[in-house]
């Protein structure tokens, strides 16, 4: 099948009359209606049949030149032999007898290449006008051999394309006595021709893909000798393997190839597609679980006993014994487990989950020990189900794998799942207040929101910048510089299960850094610990002046303030210690105030074990002589020191001034050089 510059579908097959089969071609318009514009005068328009007298004619591919004119590949067999067929028909669908091969009929070239059984199954135009045909050519053994052909424009073969090997114009490959056919082909960007399809490796089939140069040769540099085989191993034991086999290739970006096929997996064929490198050896990228391949099941069968699957018929006495034995003692399914890392939370009224379990069991997925929903897990194991619409509401969900010739089953551990579709609240600005006035360029806008939220401030309805509530819902964000002049400020939240609200209502402020005088700090803010040796100081000034930067009272560099006050300045090399820092206008001459922070760029220390609340104790372990701070949501319950073996423990943990419920247990860890780790999180129930 193939789209001409119309628009127009153009497809190729075969057509029986009763008595003989033929090649037929036939155009469709975009609404799949038959052309009958096409092959006019014909027995039925928009189909042309080519009739070669009682010859039986099939056409196995067909491509398109940028004119629209259609060439197809096939095979032709007469009552001696069948051979290489390719017939070229106008855009309107008459033969095109410009196109003609030696001894053939106008319109078409016949090719016999080893005297017995030839055929056509890929075919392809190259950038200089020459087409290339690709299928099978039999021995006389019977042994099938790769099969190209290039031929000119004009129809007869290009003596050009010729390993020696054979004739000019045909190359062929054969596979140490085995059989081998192309099913597909494509170009490079380097005009080599790259060809896929099958040969039988002794014992079963398998992809098979090879790259030719131009001037038709193997491509040494591709694979072994310019061939490449996989062969794809079976999942499951069985007593016949057909293989696999490649049927389509295209050639991607950087030349990286792509193979369409099937593989058997010991039960059904499925679905196959792999890739490789222009060397001819898997592409890492693709799949890296399983580097270079990816296999679809498109369907699974229940197996019997331990996964083998065997067909019993009902008298069993010549049965193996073995085979019974898996039928009737098979093996119990394993605990399944839901792919889930802690609490599931979702705006997703119908949610997807996923799995593992014993392989081909079947699941059943409950929500609050209701089932809802069952399918099979593949033949590895793997499972996954869309749940039905669910209401927003809190769901256990469990799964239970079991065999379906016992019933035997397990169930896997609890996961909650939590429905939340309905949009958040507006977060409230709280300032800038209706109507302030700033006198500085950079502004801090701050306000409530629910707690853990993501806000996202908009200033003149242009997005700033998303900062995090804390879990008392508080948030604050600096956003600048802004331009002297009027300006109007709104938020807006997302919730942890991904819903957006609307925006809040805007807050109109004024911006006029005329009026400033004094150099202004913005970072590093007072108290802050900065983790690397070098800091960057940005600050606000009065636009276009100029302002010099102390640390510890020693002058650093003179900056210049832009034409809307921002300044900035990098001090490298920086130790571990305390310093003190300032800005010094020397237009205004006047100080701003000092600013106090530390470096300390020591690696952070880290808790070694997730706490644990048992009997009001909270516990955990850390390195030895740490401090640890423990915060119950923003309430700081004070300090413990990990003892010489690391662990520690809080409490007991007072909980009658709170109401039952989840809360936010937080703590950092600092060691024994002053390091200090970042906020630990973690949800408890009291």
């Amino acid at each position: 099948v193939a789209i001409d510059s119309q628009n127009r579908i153009v497809v190729a097959g075969t057509t029986n009359d009763g008595t003989v089969t033929r090649a037929a071609v036939a155009r469709f318009t975009e609404s799949g209606t038959l052309d009958t514009s096409f092959a006019l005068g014909s027995s039925i328009p928009g189909v042309f049949v080519l009739m070669l007298g009682n010859d039986t004619t099939t056409a196995g591919a067909l491509t398109l030149t940028q004119d629209d004119e259609i060439y197809v590949a096939g095979s032709d067999k007469n009552s001696l032999i069948t051979q290489f067929l390719l017939f070229k028909l106008t855009p309107d669908g008459f033969v095109d007898q410009t196109f003609t091969g030696v001894n053939s009929p106008e319109g078409i070239a016949l090719l016999s290449i080893q005297g017995t059984d030839d055929s056509a199954s890929a075919i392809g135009i190259d950038s200089e006008g020459r087409i290339v045909a690709g299928g099978f050519s039999s021995e006389s053994s019977g042994v099938t051999d790769f099969a190209l052909v290039r031929y000119l424009p004009s129809g007869v073969l290009d003596l050009s394309f010729d390993d020696g090997a054979v004739a000019p114009g045909i190359v062929l490959t054969t596979f140490g006595g085995n059989s081998g056919a192309i099913d597909s082909l494509a170009f490079d960007s380097l005009e080599n021709i790259v060809v896929t399809g099958v040969s039988n490796t002794g014992t079963n089939d398998a992809f098979t893909t090879a790259r030719y140069t131009s001037s038709g040769f193997l491509d040494g540099t591709f694979g072994s000798n310019g061939v490449v085989i996989t062969d794809i191993p079976l999942i499951i034991p069985s007593f016949s393997n057909p293989g696999s086999a490649g049927t389509g290739v295209v050639v991607g970006a950087n030349d990286i190839l792509y193979i369409s096929g099937f593989s058997f997996d010991g039960i059904q064929d499925n679905f196959t597609t792999l890739s490789y490198l222009p060397s001819g050896v898997l592409n890492p990228a693709f799949n890296i679980l399983n580097p270079g391949v990816v296999i679809t099941v498109l369907g699974t069968r229940v197996p019997l006993g331990n996964g083998i699957p065997y067909a019993i018929p009902l008298d069993i006495s010549a049965v193996s014994p073995d085979i019974l034995e898996n039928v009737l003692y098979p093996v119990e399914p394993v605990e399944p487990v839901i792919d889930a890392q802690g609490p599931l939370l979702t705006n997703d009224f119908q949610p997807y989950l996923r799995g593992s379990a014993t392989p081909n069991s079947v699941i059943t997925v409950y929500l609050n020990e209701i089932p809802v929903i069952m399918t099979l897990a593949d033949f590895t194991g793997n499972w996954e189900v869309i749940l039905p619409p669910l209401l927003d509401g809190v769901y256990s969900v469990t799964v239970s794998a079991a065999n379906s010739m016992t019933g035997l089953s397990l169930s896997s551990l609890a996961v909650s799942l939590t429905i939340a579709t309905q949009p958040p609240a507006p977060p409230v600005v709280q300032t800038p207040l209706v109507g302030q006035k700033f006198s500085t360029a950079i502004i801090v806008v701050s306000g409530k929101a629910e707690a853990s939220q993501e806000v996202t401030i908009f200033i003149d309805r242009v997005n700033r910048g998303t900062v995090r509530a804390t879990n008392g819902g508080v948030w604050s964000l600096p956003v600048g510089p802004l331009a002297t002049g009027a300006h109007v400020v709104a938020a807006g939240a997302t919730d942890k299960a991904g819903n957006s609200s609307s925006l809040s209502q805007e807050v109109g402020f004024v911006v006029d850094t005329r009026a400033l005088s004094a150099p202004r700090i913005i970072t590093p803010q007072n108290g802050t610990i900065n983790t690397t040796s070098t800091v960057k100081v940005t600050g606000e000034a009065p636009p276009n002046s100029s302002v010099r930067v102390y640390v510890n009272d020693r002058e650093q560099k003179v900056v210049k303030a832009t034409a809307q006050g921002a300044w900035s300045l990098s001090i490298p090399s920086l130790t571990n210690g305390q310093y003190r820092i300032r800005a010094y206008s020397l237009d205004k001459r006047v100080s701003s105030e000092i600013i106090s922070f530390t470096v300390n760029n020591r690696p952070s220390p880290k808790a070694q074990q997730p706490m644990t609340l048992k009997q009001g104790y909270i516990q955990g372990r850390a390195d030895p002589g740490s401090v640890i701070t423990l915060f119950l949501g923003d309430q700081n319950l004070g300090q413990v020191v990990a003892n010489a073996q690391g662990a520690w423990s809080y409490g007991p943990l007072q909980k009658k001034d709170r109401k039952p419920g989840p809360y936010s247990l937080s703590l950092t860890i600092a060691d024994k050089k002053g390091a200090i780790s970042s906020v630990v999180k973690q949800e408890v129930l009291l």
